[in-house]
């Protein structure tokens, strides 16, 4: 890109780096990164991964290609967990620090600054609509924090970056082509393209993305559970993607992007919920962003790094009986939701006296509106139906000062938040909230800093639980209930990094870090049922959303890096515990503590790497040993599991001859080697969702 303007990325690396810590980002070049160089953007803006007081993982583009799936990519980093659904791309099921999926809003989910919905407005369908072959790194912060972010964060924080013209160009070069294709031997491909250039003549640079993926049935694991040995599906994407930029002058950038993305499906009814495997339903789910940015920094001082931005996204979710015409049942429903909002930020750099400062003042606006139609032989019906909107305002400072070896966080957000249904006379709701951070990070001797943090998040009502009213499902006939209070969650967190070069041999690197976590969720929301009022004129029983609930939650997330000649060798370990604060039992779903291991080596005349990877999931510690549902009894589950994955590339354009070589780059795998089960600890042992059998997968990308 020319003079590429706001914050640009050094080499980024992940909490467990593997494959992508091997990747120079000046020129694509195979050679190790320094781990000085590992940055995060928690802060909204750069800082080293080591005196980061809190709990991040980063995903780069090379990572993502272990799983077509994007969501099930991200469970390497230590505290996001998934693998409790059915295998599709639709319906992937996901935890961070014990709240996601089955979580409304308790996860913030962006890409390239705008705001998702993972589960749009039905609450069933669970997927980013993000495609990994796309972004250029995704970045997880976990826990509590809504300093930079607002409402939600009291799981944590997904953000994904899409990639830019210079990240589908050779160096040097200043236009070029790229045409992808990968097979998965359990019914899946894609083919992928893109044009991309960054002109001399012009201060311009674009690139046009595209892709299209099939997936069919799905295997399951070690021949699946008896009467279930794979998975019907049928999964049709398309993805579309466009940005451009403008280099105005040396300071000032804009840049414009379109992003659509397009799915048809055979699907049950609930992606989420129900395992139904003999009732599909038609589906079809759509996503447009449009976004427009402005970056300017001074060349003259340090004061002046503004980003501001505009963005427009509108998401649908179509689903309806496969057999319109013959069903009696027939239903047809339809979610959708659009977005649009406007941010502004700036950092400066600064000192006063012998403190450096790095102060970020930044405001954002965000409007959202919901609806559903829903309809069948009878008509259409109210049922699911909440048209609603909300609108947030966000004002935030943060400075992080530095003085010799010390690091200090200072910071603070202010939210203003609306709430509305708009068939209620009395459908609205409105409130406030201050959420401060505070962070210390202190290096007592080379390498080795010491972390603490504390912050403070919160996530405000949404219109279906204070404005629900009536029969919108056939069990709960719904109260409305204006009085509820925002959930509010502070979590402590304290830790060390080491990083030290040289440990055992001259050429060796090691990078530790481990973060312990204790904090409090109050005024939780759940729906709870109210038999005692007696029976309503439709649906089975009265019930109203209210603060029911007081949780606590500590852990412990481990990461470890070791570097030595051509070999690596990567660990990690978490532990998690979310207790109901009264009864001590476990809060939403049980988590089972992970241990993984891998070890990579690197051929470096051939640019050829290979890595294996295993994961341990022990047996989770259950509160009840079984549950009855059906008049059937169901055991939760008691054991361990065990799998192994393998994941390699081969860079042809470092010792081939002809050309194909010169220009291609291959990724190649096998996730679960072994064909193991794995059921998430908050299932069964009965249970159909025992993860995908083994699969082998070849990427293939070559640049024109």
């Amino acid at each position: 890109m020319n003079g590429r303007i706001y914050a640009a990325l050094v080499c980024v690396s992940t909490c467990l780096p593997s494959y992508a810590s091997t990747t120079n980002c000046e020129n694509n070049e195979q050679q190790p990164c320094e781990t000085n160089l590992i940055t995060v953007t928690a802060n909204r803006f750069e800082m080293d991964i080591a005196k980061y007081a809190g709990s991040v993982g980063v995903m780069e583009a090379s990572e993502l290609k272990q799983d077509a799936n994007l969501i099930k990519a991200l469970t390497d980093i230590p505290g996001f967990d998934s693998s409790n659904d059915l295998g599709r791309q639709i319906g992937s099921q996901y935890t961070i620090r014990g709240f996601g999926s089955f979580s409304d809003n308790r996860v913030i989910v962006r890409r390239d600054g705008v705001p998702l919905s993972s589960n749009l407005f039905s609450n069933h369908i669970s997927t980013f609509r993000s495609d990994s072959d796309l972004l250029k790194r995704v970045e997880v912060v976990k826990g509590t924090s809504s300093i930079l972010y607002g409402s939600g964060a009291i799981g944590g924080i997904v953000l994904m970056e899409s990639k830019n013209a210079d990240d589908f160009l050779k160096a040097g070069e200043q236009f070029g082509a790229t045409l992808g294709q990968r097979f998965e031997s359990n019914n899946m491909s894609s083919t992928r393209f893109s044009v991309a250039g960054d002109l001399d003549a012009l201060p311009v640079d674009f690139v046009l993305y595209g892709k299209t993926s099939t997936s069919g049935d799905i295997a399951l694991a070690d021949g699946g559970v008896p009467g279930t040995t794979d998975i019907h599906n049928d999964e049709n994407i398309d993805t579309l993607y466009f940005k451009g930029g403008w280099d105005i002058d040396a300071e000032k950038r804009l840049e414009f992007s379109v992003y659509d993305f397009d799915e048809k499906l055979d699907a049950v009814w609930q992606n989420l919920f129900h395992s139904n495997l003999d009732e599909y339903y038609v589906g079809h789910l759509e996503q447009q962003d449009w976004q427009l940015r402005y970056l300017q920094t001074s060349l003259e001082h340090q004061l002046i790094h503004l980003s501001a931005g505009v963005y427009y996204s509108d998401a649908s979710y179509d689903r309806h009986s496969a057999d319109m015409v013959n069903d009696p049942r027939w239903v047809t429903y339809r979610n959708e939701e659009k977005r649009w909002g406007a941010n502004i930020q700036n950092v400066s750099l600064f000192d006063t006296g012998r403190v450096g400062h790095e102060l970020l003042i930044g405001f954002e606006y965000a409007h959202r509106e919901e609806d559903a139609i829903y309809q069948n032989a009878h008509g259409i019906s109210d049922f699911g139906s909440m048209p609603n909107e909300y609108n947030d305002y966000g004002l935030y400072v943060l400075n992080t000062m530095t003085i010799n070896d010390w690091q200090l966080t200072l910071g603070g957000r202010y939210d203003d938040f609306d709430r509305e249904v708009k068939r209620h006379a009395q459908g609205s709701y409105s409130d406030s909230n201050f959420s401060p951070r505070a962070a210390l990070a202190y290096e007592p001797v080379q390498g080795l800093t010491l972390l603490a943090g504390y912050a403070q998040s919160f996530r405000a009502p949404t219109p279906h639980e204070t404005s629900s009213e009536g029969p919108l499902n056939p069990h709960y006939y719904y109260l409305p209930n204006y009085d509820l209070k925002a959930e509010k969650g502070e979590e402590y967190e304290l830790g060390f990094s080491y990083e030290s070069d040289g440990l055992i041999t001259a050429d060796d690197r090691l990078f530790f870090k481990a973060i312990y976590f204790d904090g409090k969720i109050k005024d939780m929301i759940s729906l709870k049922r109210l038999p005692g009022l007696g029976t309503p004129p439709s649906s089975n029983e009265y019930a109203q959303y209210q603060n029911v609930d007081n949780a606590t939650r500590q852990g412990v997330e481990i990461m470890a890096n070791y570097w030595i000649g051509d070999w690596q060798i990567d660990a990690s370990f978490e532990t998690l515990d979310v207790e109901d604060e009264v009864t001590g039992l476990d809060v939403d779903q049980a988590f089972a503590d992970k241990v993984m291991g891998r070890v990579s080596y690197i051929h470096q005349p051939w640019q050829l790497q290979l890595g294996v990877q295993v994961n341990h999931w022990f047996a989770p510690d259950q509160d009840f040993a079984t549950t009855i549902s059906g008049g059937q009894t169901y055991t939760y589950v008691d054991q361990s599991f065990t799998q192994v994955n393998v994941a390699g590339s081969w860079d042809f354009t470092a010792s081939g001859s002809t050309w194909l070589a010169q220009n291609a780059m291959l990724y190649f795998g096998v996730n679960n080697l072994f064909d193991q089960q794995y059921i998430n600890a908050g299932g069964v042992n009965e249970s159909s969702r025992v993860g995908q059998a083994t699969n082998y997968y070849l990427d293939l990308e070559v640049q024109f």
